[in-house]
């Protein structure tokens, strides 16, 4: 059994907007590759359904690679239909990118594209100075922007796994590995303002596990420079990117307060009684809220949605000093007893938002589940037990 069946059945049965909703939950799981591939093939069926193409935004996005890229576009369109972009892409011919960049009239800006994505990686970083290079691939962001006068995505450069210097490579700066990090950051200087918008394959490859991400035998035998079973993650990211690009990204995460900022109910155990800090699972929970008020720093706004009274759940912002975020900190605030979809709806409505800018999280998988059912809009984030 797949986690695509769900999908599967309502497209058979023609509920296709419900069909998006199931494709988006499973994703939430992270399917494997081959499963994935599968979902993609779901995703070009329901992208044919007028009803979906209303609630999503076209976007017209050109693939240049400087490896075999095949596999890409299918995994972005799945990725990008569960943002809520409908990806139409052109995929341009294998290690042709620099060509269909200079070229004024090659088929990259025929096809008129309104993002660009550079999949390259470290193997196309040219030797010598750190600073020459940057500028080189500034310069072709630079062409992009005014011939096609599109939004720019390129991969920042994963390191590779091999490092001939050992624990001293890093050090060395004339090493590969010391270049490269300089040259990303150079690269983050140079995309400032809106002239590229980089993809950090060196930090999700460290995520993922570089001797994963590196596999040799799939550059070797087909030129693939991130492993396949890796690949769904990286569109997923670049998905995420390319969202982010178009200003569908969401502006407003909801949080439940029970056993999500705190440990324990506060209605039934009382202020005093929760855990914040001191314990390690107190800890957890500063740890988050600590996660959450950096989120808050780079301009997400937060609200509540609690199943509580007002003043039990305002309390422990008042009183327990250990709290990192304040109610400050918050722009709207539900507590009462109504279920958590009619929240959601009185907090969008509140802060003048529609549904789909809003994120979900709640430790209470049943809740979860409410919210998925009657605001399908919403992106519901799956905490662990």
């Amino acid at each position: 059994m797949s986690v695509f069946d769900p999908a599967k059945e309502l497209i058979a049965a023609g509920d296709f907007v419900p069909a998006l909703a199931a494709l988006r939950q499973a994703l939430a799981s992270r399917p494997d590759y081959l499963a994935q591939t599968a979902g993609a093939r779901l995703a070009v069926k329901i992208l044919a359904d007028a009803a979906v193409r209303k609630t999503l935004q076209p976007v017209r996005l050109a693939v240049l690679g400087s490896s075999t890229t095949s596999q890409l576009p299918p995994l972005l369109t799945l990725h990008a239909l569960a943002a809520g972009l409908a990806l139409e892409i052109y995929e341009a011919p294998f290690g042709a990118y620099r060509q269909e960049i200079i070229d004024p009239k090659s088929a990259l800006y025929a096809f008129k594209p309104e993002a660009v994505l550079l999949f390259v990686n470290y193997r196309d970083a040219e030797e010598g100075a750190p600073e020459a290079e940057a500028e080189r691939w500034a310069g072709l962001w630079k062409l992009l922007r005014e011939r096609a006068g599109c939004a720019v995505l390129m991969n920042a450069f994963d390191a590779p796994a091999e490092r001939p210097g050992g624990n001293l490579e890093a050090s060395l700066p004339d090493s590969a590995l010391g270049r490269l990090r300089r040259l990303n950051v150079l690269l983050a200087e140079r995309a400032r303002g809106g002239a590229a918008l980089l993809i950090d394959c060196d930090h999700l490859s460290g995520v993922v596990g570089k001797e994963l991400w590196h596999d040799a035998r799939f550059w070797h035998d087909a030129k693939q420079a991130i492993a396949l079973p890796v690949l769904p993650r990286y569109a997923a990211e670049a998905a995420a990117v390319l969202k982010a690009a178009f200003g569908r990204s969401r502006k407003c995460l909801v949080l439940d307060l029970d056993n999500t900022l705190w440990g324990g109910v506060v209605g039934d155990d009382g202020v005093a009684a929760l855990e914040i800090g001191e314990t390690a699972r107190g800890e957890a929970f500063v740890e988050f809220q600590r996660y959450v008020k950096a989120l808050a720093r780079r301009g997400v706004l937060l609200a509540v949605c609690s199943k509580n009274e007002d003043s039990n759940a305002r309390e422990p912002f008042e009183t327990r000093p250990e709290m990192v975020l304040k109610l400050s900190d918050f722009s709207a605030f539900v507590a009462n007893w109504e279920d958590k979809a009619t929240g959601l709806r009185a907090i969008a409505a509140k802060l003048n938002l529609g549904l789909d800018a809003l994120a979900f999280a709640d430790d209470a998988a049943g809740e979860r589940e409410l919210v998925r059912r009657f605001c399908p809009e919403v992106a519901v984030v799956d905490l662990p037990a």
